[in-house]
């Protein structure tokens, strides 16, 4: 039901919450839960709209069923699998070539655990590992986000920058949409906060316009922020 309202509302792609075996299930039935819910959503979508999976590392140190999740979602037609496991090159190069020999479409997505934009030079060189580039927005912020795009464009690798939980993040990456080239599209967690004021913005048919204003165009309902905000001000000098 939430798929199809995000399709509704628009959205040309949704992102699933999965690794139920990790931390709320067995392992075995969360897999089989897990594999349920893609089939369950692309069923209710159809073949149009973007799948994007995010089993939060649910499936680390476990390849038989990492490897079972991606191998039994194949006909769901995924468009990236996020951090299956944690990241290291030994995992990825594996999981690269399983995904090679099956013949796959699906992108490997990961890195919003990262801090330095160096952290990515195992996964682009001399192979790409990583597809998807997702260092958060808010944490390196726009500097830093344009070096991981410098560093991912020659290996063929995409920057979408990783947000949660944030209005501002999907401000800021849509920014960066207009800027950087290799920004296909923009994390958006339909998060939002009544005390901006926001109208300059329009997002239809999956397609956001984004303003020329300074400050992200973003404007501040000063008198909702004082009933709500100002009682709990720190100014910071």
């Amino acid at each position: 039901d939430e798929a199809v309202e995000a399709q509704r509302a628009g959205y040309r792609g949704i992102k699933l919450k999965l690794g139920r075996g990790f931390r709320w299930m067995e392992k075995e039935a969360g897999l089989l839960r897990d594999i349920e819910v893609v089939k369950a959503v692309r069923k209710a979508t159809g073949p149009g709209l973007r799948i994007m999976v995010d089993p939060n590392n649910g499936y680390q140190g476990d390849r038989e069923r990492a490897w079972r999740l991606m191998a039994e979602t194949a006909e769901s037609k995924l468009y990236w699998m996020e951090q299956i496991f944690p990241a290291a090159v030994e995992e990825y190069t594996w999981l690269k070539d399983k995904i090679k020999q099956a013949g796959m479409s699906v992108l490997v997505a990961d890195g919003e655990q990262y801090d330095q934009p160096t952290d990515f030079d195992p996964y682009l060189q001399p192979g790409r590992l990583m597809d998807v580039l997702q260092t958060d927005i808010r944490h390196l912020g726009f500097l830093d986000e344009m070096a991981v795009s410098r560093k991912g464009e020659p290996a063929g690798a995409v920057l979408t920058p990783h947000n949660w939980g944030s209005q501002v993040g999907v401000l800021m990456a849509l920014h960066m949409s207009k800027a950087i080239k290799n920004v296909p599209l923009v994390e958006d967690d339909r998060s939002t906060c009544d005390i901006f004021t926001l109208e300059d913005y329009q997002f239809r048919d999956g397609v956001y316009t984004v303003p020329n204003n300074p400050g992200l165009a973003i404007r501040v309902d000063e008198r909702l922020y004082t009933l709500k905000c100002k009682p709990n001000e720190v100014i910071v000098s």
